[in-house]
């Protein structure tokens, strides 16, 4: 193997880690604007 297609494979492997982080961080702010929606049906609800 050399040093250019190991590079390539390093900066894919990167890559992949900043993806399933930013689908981590997307579905983390999902859940959380969710339950936020949930509390803002409840007051309404209530009042």
């Amino acid at each position: 193997m050399n040093w250019s297609t190991f590079g390539v494979l390093r900066c894919i492997c990167r890559q992949a880690e900043n993806v399933r982080g930013f689908f981590l961080l997307a579905s983390h702010t999902f859940n959380v604007l969710k339950k936020h929606v949930r509390l803002d049906m409840l007051s309404e609800n209530v009042h």
